[in-house]
């Protein structure tokens, strides 16, 4: 059985069902709230009860205060819906809401796609979950003091499993560590959120997300949020690469294209990876092809260098809008 939540003063609602928490539920939904523990210690949770019954209200150690108790404030990651519930409670929109989180990781998993592409799957302490909006990046610190910065790849729904994608750089010592010496359970320092590459919510235009190579990080955190909000807009992907097998994760886009008439992805190639602008003008005349001149699009960016410029540039020539423009900006070790 489920039951509807809704949120004020934004009006939002989703479904909770009855074995689970109402903060969870709201995760599945894409909706982002406050909290911090996800085990009633911390409070950071709150919310009024206006309407409805609570089904369970599970252990915590948090200790309401009296004008908690007159509000009938109620912790998210405690309470299951016994009813359809009215909530008042404070959603989070802008990256500037989110605090920089130090958390000690451990490796859960690593996925060896090929000799190049690799998936780390990062697990948190239960009481230490990441707080982030899809498309934000954190910094990753090894042993020995190595570190880069990389896009979560992971939807915002579970802070506990984190994905990051990596490209097997045969310069880059952190990337040799990782495809090397990186083992199963070993530490890995989790820093951040950082970035305002976020999804705009409330938009009413059409989505174009263009990413290079491990740049798609980014977008598939974007697009698992789009999916949990259920989003109506036509959302068209152009995944570039340099890379014979770079598309590493091309079952991702045909699950998305199955479950979403309104996804369309396109898969693209620059055949010699020296740098030529005449390869990147012919991707990026390729890609304009697809979208249609004075139209306003949200496009979301995660490409950088000659490339981006060349887009812009052929943008610009094809007179598609450029003012709903969001690029992904990643310091120090960029992942793509």
């Amino acid at each position: 059985m489920s039951h509807k939540i809704t949120l004020l003063p934004s009006c939002h609602e989703f479904e909770a069902e009855a074995q689970e928490t109402v903060l969870d539920a709201a995760f599945r939904a894409g909706i982002t709230l406050n909290y911090s523990c996800n085990s009633g210690s911390c409070g950071d949770c709150k919310a009024k009860l206006l309407e409805g019954d609570i089904g369970e209200e599970l252990f915590h150690d948090y200790c309401y205060s009296a004008q908690d108790k007159l509000e009938n404030t109620k912790l998210l990651c405690r309470i299951k819906a016994g009813s359809d519930l009215t909530l008042q409670v404070h959603e989070i929109s802008d990256s500037d809401e989110i605090p920089v989180q130090r958390i000690t990781a451990k490796v859960k998993k690593i996925e060896r796609l090929s000799d190049e592409f690799m998936l780390l799957n990062l697990k948190t302490p239960r009481t230490q979950t990441l707080r982030f909006l899809a498309g934000q990046h954190v910094e990753l610190r090894f042993s020995d003091g190595l570190k880069g910065d990389f896009s979560v790849a992971s939807c915002p729904c579970n802070g506990r499993e984190l994905q990051f994608h990596l490209y097997k750089n045969l310069d880059d010592e952190l990337a040799a560590h990782a495809f090397n010496t990186l083992s199963v359970k070993d530490d890995v320092q989790v820093v951040g959120p950082f970035g305002d590459f976020i999804y705009q919510d409330d938009s009413p235009y059409s989505n174009v997300m263009i990413c290079l190579d491990t740049g798609f990080a980014a977008i598939k955190s974007l697009m698992e949020h789009a999916i949990a909000l259920d989003v109506s807009q036509e959302i068209q992907l152009f995944w570039i690469s340099h890379k014979k097998n770079g598309h590493y994760l091309e079952n991702y886009c045909r699950s998305w294209a199955s479950v979403m008439d309104n996804f369309h992805y396109h898969l693209l190639s620059v055949e010699n990876d020296d740098g030529s602008w005449r390869e990147y003008a012919e991707v990026a005349k390729e890609l304009a092809s697809y979208l249609n001149s004075g139209v306003t699009y949200e496009i979301y960016n995660a490409v950088s260098g000659a490339m981006l410029g060349e887009i812009q540039r052929t943008f610009a020539d094809a007179g598609i809008n450029q003012e709903q423009w969001h690029r992904a900006k990643i310091r120090g070790q960029c992942i793509f």
